[in-house]
């Protein structure tokens, strides 16, 4: 149907006159998919850095590593927050970006293997 892509496609050239607004949103992420391997690969390595951690400590270090995380990659930790929920709302696209998080890891500890 020709209708709902042209709707779409204006939806999207209006959005771009507002810079908060964006096709991505319309989609339900404020950030893309790679932005998001990127950050999600962050956050296990974070994660895994204070799994030894006491259990009281270990939230709220990993509440501190988490808006780090989010500062290095320039995302506002709300926005990220949003799109994890998202994420968790869709299966689908959680377990495709996972994919890309999963080898993004293995990458990271075998260098060899993104060659």
């Amino acid at each position: 149907m020709v209708f709902p892509q042209r709707l779409f496609g204006l939806i999207c050239l209006g959005a771009t006159s507002f810079p908060w607004i964006s096709c991505q949103e319309a989609a339900g992420l404020h950030y893309s998919e790679a932005q998001l391997v990127e950050v999600l690969a962050d956050l296990h390595v974070a994660r895994s850095a204070i799994q030894n951690a006491p259990p009281p400590d270990k939230d709220s270090l990993y509440e501190v590593l988490h808006r780090q995380v989010a500062a290095i990659h320039q995302m506002d930790v709300q926005r990220l927050n949003d799109d994890l929920e998202y994420l968790m709302d869709h299966p689908e696209r959680l377990e495709k970006i996972y994919d890309k998080v999963i080898q993004s890891l293995e990458e990271q500890a075998d260098p060899e293997m993104a060659n």
